[in-house]
This record gives C-alpha cells, sequence and structure tokens, in this order.
C-alpha cells in the first residue's frame, strides 16, 4: 500500500513539475506527459488497493 501511495505521489509530482516548465503548450504537447501521468496513477492505484486488499 506505501508503495502504490508513492508511485502516484511521485507520478503526480513529476507532472506538476513537468507541466510547470511548459510555458507554451503550444510549443510540444502534453499528450504524452499526461497518458504518461495517468497511467502511473492508475498504476499505483492499483498497488495501493492490492495492499489494502491483503491486509
Amino acid at each position: 500500500m506505501i508503495t502504490g501511495g508513492a508511485v502516484v505521489l511521485i507520478a503526480l509530482l513529476v507532472a506538476y513539475g513537468a507541466r510547470a516548465s511548459f510555458r507554451a503548450p503550444r510549443e510540444r504537447p502534453l499528450t504524452p506527459l499526461l497518458a504518461t501521468t495517468g497511467a502511473l496513477v492508475l498504476t499505483g492505484a492499483g498497488i495501493a488497493a492490492l495492499g489494502l486488499w491483503l491486509c
């Protein structure tokens, strides 16, 4: 459960930092960043749910 929460937190922090570095969104699209963040958040949530279920 702790690992899943850590994955979610790290994914959100990386996405926020990367989004903050994109000052002009027209230069590069944010779609790959959002897709990667979404996948990591879902994976982390799944790991946390599995950990909670096993407890």
